[in-house]
């Protein structure tokens, strides 16, 4: 994992703006930063995060003849393996590092080399003899990447907080109005917008390439949309296979040569990669789990200590508190670049760096898993019944994950596919509570947000499928991957890793029958039957529960959290100009004594949006 900032432009770019943009993403690379420059007009910039090749895995990286220089971030898991096949065909390594197969698989195959790469990734690689830039993105979006383009200039960036160091994109970026408002229905930015206007983001499974006469074109390579569904597969052998390709997928994420860690819930899926992982551990395995001291409900530490005590792996606990959370959550949303509807996310920053404190470098999780095996309790609902909901998922996913009460019109979907997904259902409740706020100025905005996500709906094998992907590209990408994984982990220097999101796990659980994902009305009957005789029957048999914090209205009276919400929020100058919210309004919903769970995601949504308005422009 590591973090780059690289850039081409007619005008000069000044040396002390690129310093000041390399040191806003030193965190993702504090072991060692590198700048190649060429005449004041092209550069490539690099912090490293030394992982694979902890000795000689500098980057920019350049292929034999200096014809290609690139910037990698993330790791690329089949490296040995084509490594190999490059050293057949003539190719000779300079380094040990994994993301030098980039130079000699793009040599070799072009843009198609994106086949090749089974990670989680991002990068920016400049070609010499065609004067153009190709940079890519991961198929799920773990990696992010940022760019901003204009007549004169190209930048691409880790992190948007990089880019705004260069003068000639600080003095075009603004506020994103139409991608909040986008927002605003759907809780997620557009999947390849960002808050900051005329800074983009590469979307999942696509790359972008920029050429001399500075023409862009983004193009697709990998889509859910485009696996082929599987007949006649069997409850047993789909099992099986699962079991031999997550084994798989966990063993090549432990690295050989820093130290590794697990995040370990009370869930199944960070159970089974914690069980796993311990198999091929040097010593004794460790894992982090958070434990929410102000909610027994939240806190699912006692499972998590059974399933340690199982596995016989050593259980670092991190306690986190409201207090605790509060003051997390300014610098876990500046991370993030973005908007939370939860305390989690201060949750996920302190639990990323107790892992940094105890010397660490890798954390493997187990996000992405309810996307692909079909576990949340919204597409258990699509797929089943709401009655197949527990009373337990409906209480605490009301208004975030299952609709509540009222919400707004989704007839552009329904008359257009004749289905709405449960998880849009949920953020157009949402949205109902916030149009109650919404300034008069902020509701002239004409941008159509209901009309534009059909596209994203259409093309599957069924709703189910359409249901995951959909969510996969907005929720898993652009906030349980972007905001809450890769800023929380790499703001503190560890590098996430996401055994679930293989690729060839992802491409052989997507194309099942959907009757395979149900065992009974039960969610991951695959993962539950397939590793029984691997954990604890209590965490088999648990219900699924989402990562989440106590609500934090239900604390909407401590003088922390009343002093955070003056500061980002109604003593906001910024946030006040902008004409998004009625204030007042916003005050009396706040402060109110309600304290059920569907009011936190406003509170949230308008405080991280508030800090982001506060700290980047």
């Amino acid at each position: 994992m590591c973090g780059f900032i690289c850039g081409e432009s007619i005008n000069e770019i000044k040396e002390n703006e690129i310093t000041d943009a390399l040191a806003k993403i030193y965190h993702r690379g504090p072991d060692g930063n590198n700048v190649f420059s060429l005449n004041d007009r092209l550069f490539l910039a690099h912090a490293r995060l030394s992982i694979v090749g902890v000795e000689n895995g500098e980057q920019p990286l350049w292929n034999g003849n200096g014809t290609i220089v690139a910037v990698v971030n993330g790791e690329f898991y089949d490296h040995t393996i084509h490594k190999k096949m490059l050293k057949q065909k003539g190719y000779r390594f300079k380094t040990n590092s994994d993301s030098e197969i980039l130079l000699y698989l793009y040599e070799e195959f072009g843009v198609n080399c994106l086949k090749f790469l089974n990670g989680e990734f991002a990068f920016a690689l400049y070609d010499f003899i065609k004067k153009e830039w190709f940079c890519a993105r991961d198929r799920m979006g773990v990696r992010p990447i940022h760019f901003y383009k204009d007549s004169e200039s190209f930048f691409v960036a880790s992190e948007a907080k990089s880019l705004m160091c260069i003068s000639q994109v600080k003095q075009n970026i603004s506020f994103n109005m139409e991608g909040f408002w986008f927002s605003q229905h759907l809780q997620y930015l557009p999947q390849d917008e960002t808050l900051y206007k005329n800074i983009n983001m590469i979307k999942p499974g696509h790359y972008i390439i920029v050429s001399e006469n500075n023409k862009i074109i983004q193009k697709e390579y990998w889509s859910l949309r485009n696996i082929k569904k599987r007949e006649n597969v069997s409850f047993n052998e789909a099992k099986s296979k699962v079991k031999k390709l997550l084994t798989d997928a966990v063993r090549k994420r432990i690295p050989d040569e820093v130290r590794w860690a697990t995040h370990l819930s009370g869930g199944i899926d960070s159970s089974i990669v914690t069980a796993i992982s311990s198999r091929y551990a040097k010593e004794r395995a460790t894992a982090f789990s958070v434990s929410f001291v102000d909610d027994k409900f939240y806190d699912e530490i006692n499972v998590a200590r059974e399933t340690a005590d199982f596995l016989g792996v050593n259980l670092i606990t991190v306690p986190v508190s409201f207090e605790d959370m509060v003051k997390a959550i300014p610098d876990a949303v500046t991370s993030a670049e973005g908007m939370s509807i939860n305390g989690h996310i201060g949750a996920k920053y302190l639990l990323n760096k107790a892992i940094h404190d105890q010397g660490f470098k890798v954390a493997l999780s187990g996000e992405g898993s309810d996307e692909i095996f079909m576990g949340y309790s919204h597409l258990k609902q699509d797929y089943l019944s709401e009655n197949s909901l527990k009373s337990m998922e409906k209480a605490y996913l009301s208004g975030i994950q299952l609709p509540s009460e009222n919400m707004l019109d989704l007839s552009a979907i329904s008359g257009e596919i004749g289905f709405v997904p449960t998880w849009i259902k949920a953020k157009a409740s949402m949205a109902h509570k916030f149009k109650e706020v919404w300034h008069n100025d902020f509701m002239m905005n004409q941008r159509t947000p209901y009309k534009e996500i059909v596209k994203d709906l259409t093309g599957f094998s069924s709703n189910l499928k359409a249901s995951s992907a959909s969510w996969s590209q907005y929720c898993l990408s652009g906030y349980i991957l972007k905001v809450l994984d890769d800023a929380q982990s790499m703001a503190h220097s560890i590098e996430g890793r996401l055994p679930f999101l293989d690729v060839d796990l992802m491409e052989y659980v997507f194309s099942l029958p959907e009757n395979i994902y149900f065992k009974g009305d039960i969610e991951k009957g695959l993962l539950r039957e397939g590793f029984k005789q691997d954990l604890p029957r209590s965490v088999i048999e648990k219900t699924k529960q989402s990562f989440m914090s106590p609500p934090m209205n239900r604390f909407i009276k401590n003088k922390t959290f009343i002093e955070l919400l003056n500061e980002y929020i109604f003593d906001n100058e910024k946030l006040k100009s902008l004409n998004i919210y009625n204030l007042e309004k916003l005050h009396k919903m706040i402060m109110s004594d309600n304290d059920r769970v569907e009011f936190e995601p406003i509170i949230m949504t308008v405080l991280s949006v508030g800090i982001n308005i506060k700290k980047g422009f």
